[in-house]
């Protein structure tokens, strides 16, 4: 079995999508993701960054 953090608010953006696959069967669980607030100390560009990159990582994986 695989598990891969896909998106987490750790790595910058409000998520927690996780993609698990088995021998038979794929799955990718809570696949959606919003930009942190102003908790997450980093420029409005560079969330921006995050956004686009995981956004994109995110279809990825549900594909």
């Amino acid at each position: 079995m695989k598990i891969e953090f896909v998106a987490f608010d750790s790595f910058g953006v409000k998520s927690s999508c996780t993609f698990i696959e088995t021998a038979d069967c794929k799955i990718t669980i809570d696949p959606g993701i919003a930009m942190e607030t102003d908790s997450f100390p980093l420029p409005f560009k560079e969330k921006l960054k995050l956004d686009f990159f995981y956004r994109n990582r995110i279809k990825k994986f549900c594909k």
